[in-house]
């Protein structure tokens, strides 16, 4: 094969790349369309939402686990951890961190609520157990919505399949953020190579 062939064949591969790139887009635009985060996100689906800001909207889960279960969602549709970018001005470093501080604060406002509306005899039995929470991304196949978020879940867990399964359910928070680091860190040693 001459040089034509060869330019021949890396245009071909090139067109065959940016059509699979053009077909991803549509695909993940149209998850987008269809996610019901991106509708509750968008106010076209109702829920009970408990924070908002520019970056994330978190509401309370449909299906509690727990006395508080918030879910801390992206504003923008990112299917899962694999879809985060990490460092430099595009990374969305910032953006897991800010879930983790949304959903600790809005996890931490919550508990003191419930525990502030209770009466003497259940907030002084329940005080202990309800002022810790966990912060964990679940993974596939475990994920119900494809639209990253961020469980913000008060123990004691009432669930006792979650309570079984939660080491193989995801990750912690900061194992996600360090993750993330790991991933830019790897990124900027290639691209110095």
């Amino acid at each position: 094969m001459g040089i034509a062939g060869i330019v021949a064949t890396a245009a071909a591969i090139g067109a065959v790349g940016y059509g699979l790139l053009v077909l991803r887009r549509r695909r993940r635009d149209a998850f987008a369309a269809n996610c019901i985060f991106c509708k509750i996100v968008a106010g076209q689906v109702p829920a009970r939402i408990a924070f908002r800001d520019d970056r994330v909207t978190v509401f309370h889960d449909i299906h509690p686990a727990s006395r508080v279960h918030l879910l801390v969602v992206p504003n923008r549709h990112i299917a899962d951890l694999n879809g985060l970018v990490a460092g430099g001005d595009d990374g969305d470093d910032a953006l897991l961190e800010h879930m983790g501080a949304i959903g600790a604060a809005q996890a931490a406002a919550a508990l003191a609520a419930l525990d502030s509306s209770s009466t003497a005899t259940t907030a002084s039995s329940s005080s202990s157990s309800s002022s810790a929470y966990v912060l964990q991304f679940t993974r596939p196949p475990f994920t119900s919505v494809d639209h990253l978020h961020l469980h913000a879940v008060s123990a004691p867990i009432a669930s006792p399949l979650f309570n079984a399964l939660a080491p193989w359910l995801g990750v912690t928070h900061e194992e996600a953020v360090e993750a993330l680091r790991a991933k830019g860190r790897s990124a900027a040693r290639r691209k110095e190579e």
